[in-house]
């Protein structure tokens, strides 16, 4: 059962690198369409669960209708401080260990200002504007594994040397480099690997991610009657994504089944950045069934992004020869290509009770089919149609779920609440889950909150694509924990 969830995982964690154009895959679809959307640290606390309660500014990218609340304007900001810890492990030898890296990162979640229009004489009782800049999804993490395991990378260019050919970023590199050999006599290329296929060799391998997926919101939201709430956004997203890898093997003599005869080591290094940006549509409605009860519901339109990747790869192989050592090396072109992706509609249903001035509760329901993202390559029929094919086949629909609840004493507030989202990959059943606490004091001009998540996913990576019997398997547990702090002026 693991091993057929890790070849449903292949293309969703390899980067595969073609010619004319770097192929995208499931794991880019999924990267630009999850959210982490609280942005502020009474929602944070709150579990993200304040779509139907409103009078919060992380309504703006949930349902907007909540800004209808709004009696007073509102100038917000709201930094996050974030620290995320992955545990890698390379699965394939029991006695392999697992490594630790953490990622510490200060970024701004939230800043924004609700200009309100406050009328109660009038059916209308309020119409007013938001605007601000929101961070939607951090990409900052770093993660590293190593281990001993059969197969080779160079077994991913040599398949791919003999089915399509040589391809710039990968195996014209290991040609280049001497890992690949040709036979004039059978016009096929060979390896070092192929006289030790069953060979340990050590692998290891440090991935670093950064960049962010940010969003600059126009909303307006209207109360009818204190009834009847109604919102609207229009986001403007921008996308930075930077990944760098950095593959390392060595024929390091442990004796298990025999050394690799001539290979010693080789690197492989690969840069990718990604950079765009699309815009979408977030509508809801808010209808108040009395003085305790308020039922919510969103619609978010796909986004659509235009991006361009730009990317090089380098490779360095050593090897000895008759007890003489060599080294191989190449660097690819810089390469660049611009595409198109839709990402999902969301849909998301909310309800929340007002405890009188005790508290309030909130429950949300997210909807989200992944596995209707696609892209648009422009021209490359082929090429577009196989990764559309790939992420019906390995992406589906979503649920998530958030709870929480406030509890009002006076002026303080104290917070809690639960976050479940279950994953977009087919076969996989599992959840990841996170836990929020936060506090806070609201005054007649100014309020403070604070807040701290911690939130705990499984994941699974495989470093490279290929058909032999040995894929690299790694296991990853990241776990990361975010402090949310909100300063906020009414006016």
């Amino acid at each position: 059962m693991k091993l057929k969830k890790y070849i449903l995982l292949i293309a969703a964690y390899t980067l595969i690198i073609g010619t004319p154009l770097q192929a995208q895959n499931a794991s880019d679809a999924l990267r630009y369409a999850n959210y982490n959307d609280l942005l502020t640290a009474r929602n944070a606390g709150f579990g993200g669960a304040m779509s139907a309660l409103g009078a919060d500014f992380s309504t703006v990218t949930s349902n907007p209708a909540g800004l209808a609340w709004y009696r007073r304007s509102v100038l917000q900001v709201s930094p996050v401080i974030s620290s995320i810890k992955t545990t890698s492990k390379l699965t394939n030898e029991k006695e392999n260990a697992a490594f630790g890296e953490t990622t510490n990162d200060f970024s701004l979640g939230s800043l924004g200002i609700v200009a309100a229009n406050y009328r109660p004489s009038r059916k209308l009782k309020t119409f007013n504007f938001g605007v601000g800049i929101n961070s939607l999804n951090g990409f900052d993490e770093k993660f590293y594994y190593e281990g001993h395991s059969k197969g080779s990378i160079v077994n991913r260019f040599l398949e791919q040397a003999n089915d399509v050919g040589l391809t710039q970023f990968e195996s014209q590199l290991a040609y280049d480099a001497d890992a690949l050999l040709f036979s004039e006599a059978n016009n096929l290329y060979s390896s070092d690997f192929d006289n030790a296929p069953e060979a340990l060799t050590l692998k290891e391998q440090t991935v670093n991610t950064s960049g962010g997926l940010n969003e600059f919101d126009l909303s307006l939201a209207f109360n009818v009657d204190e009834k009847l709430l109604v919102g609207i956004t229009l986001g403007l997203t921008s996308v930075d994504y930077q990944e760098d890898k950095q593959y390392k093997e060595t024929d390091d003599g442990d004796g298990k089944t025999g050394s690799v005869p001539i290979f010693d080591a080789l690197t492989y290094n690969e840069s990718l950045n990604t950079t765009g940006g699309g815009a979408n549509l977030k509508m809801g409605v808010i209808y108040r069934v009395n003085q305790t009860i308020r039922m919510g519901i969103a619609f978010h339109s796909p986004t659509s992004l235009t991006l361009t990747d730009k990317y090089n790869a380098d490779m360095v192989y050593d090897y000895t020869i008759d007890s003489k050592e060599y080294e191989g090396s190449a660097v690819s072109p810089d390469g660049s290509f611009s595409y198109e992706l839709k990402t999902p509609w969301r849909l998301i249903g909310s309800a929340g009770a007002v405890l009188g001035k005790s508290g309030a509760i909130g429950i949300e329901l997210e909807y989200e089919n992944y596995a209707s993202s696609s892209f648009n390559y422009n021209g490359y029929i082929d090429e577009e149609n196989e990764v559309n094919k790939a992420i019906k086949d390995e992406l589906s629909t979503a649920l998530g779920v958030n709870l929480g609840g406030e509890l009002a004493l006076n002026d303080f507030r104290l917070r809690a609440g639960v976050q479940a989202k279950q994953s977009p990959l087919q076969g996989d059943n599992t959840f990841s889950t996170g836990f929020s606490v936060g506090a806070g004091f609201r005054w007649e001009s100014f309020y403070v909150d604070a807040a701290y998540r911690k939130a705990t996913q499984k994941q699974s990576y495989l470093p490279y694509k290929t058909t032999s019997p040995y894929p690299q398997l790694v296991d990853k547990d990241v776990f990361s924990g975010n402090v949310y702090l909100t300063l906020g002026f009414r006016f």
